[in-house]
């Protein structure tokens, strides 16, 4: 047995089961070995876990930003960031449980921030809109992994809406916020305004 085998089985048990379903006992019989030659060979779960989210880290394709405008580019990241999420949850699970989601945003971060230098900008206006753009992509991710997790255990938001008549709203406000979003659409908006208000118009043509 070495070390990658050790690896690789318990991560196969991850991508199945998530986090829960991963015990040094429980991959111990997955392997058919005691559990201390996986000690041995790796550390604990927290040494094997580093191991699995370093694999995970360096299989992760680079953002690339796409686009003939500079507001097209730094678009196509907002977005390629927040579907990283989606359609990585493990690496989000991993990276969370060991206290390294900074080391995971980073390379998002060097991103936007040349395509924000590439656009023109520099100095205080930089950082602003990086730290602006990047807390509004974090924000709907972290919205997502939580209506995607235990808000869906109850009545969404705009379903409560409907037992409501708050005063000072009027029927037709408290209609709308009745009907349920489409937070891709509502995420596509918010990122297009933002961008109206941080970056210099496109240039003509």
């Amino acid at each position: 047995m070495d070390d990658r085998k050790i690896v690789e089985v318990a991560r196969a048990m991850l991508e199945e089961g998530g986090l829960a379903s991963l015990s040094m006992r429980k991959l111990a019989t997955e392997l058919g070995v005691a559990p201390t030659a996986i000690y041995w060979h790796v550390g604990g779960r927290e040494e094997l876990l580093g191991r699995i989210l370093d694999d995970m880290t360096a299989e992760r394709p680079p953002i690339l930003p796409v686009g003939d405008t500079p507001r097209a580019r730094i678009r196509s990241v907002a977005h390629s960031m927040r579907s990283e999420v989606h359609l990585t949850p493990l690496l989000r699970q991993l990276s969370i449980e060991l206290g390294r989601t900074a080391e995971l945003a980073l390379p998002c971060q060097v991103v936007v921030a040349r395509e924000l230098a590439a656009a023109g900008l520099s100095g205080d206006a930089l950082e602003h809109a990086a730290t602006s753009l990047l807390y509004t992509v974090g924000g709907f991710i972290a919205l997502d992994v939580l209506i995607g997790g235990h808000l869906r255990r109850g009545p969404r938001t705009h379903e409560l809406w409907s037992v409501l008549e708050p005063e000072g709203v009027t029927p037709e406000v408290a209609d709308r916020m009745r009907r349920p979003s489409d937070e891709d659409a509502v995420f596509a908006r918010t990122v297009d305004l933002l961008l109206d208000a941080l970056l210099p118009p496109d240039p003509p043509g």
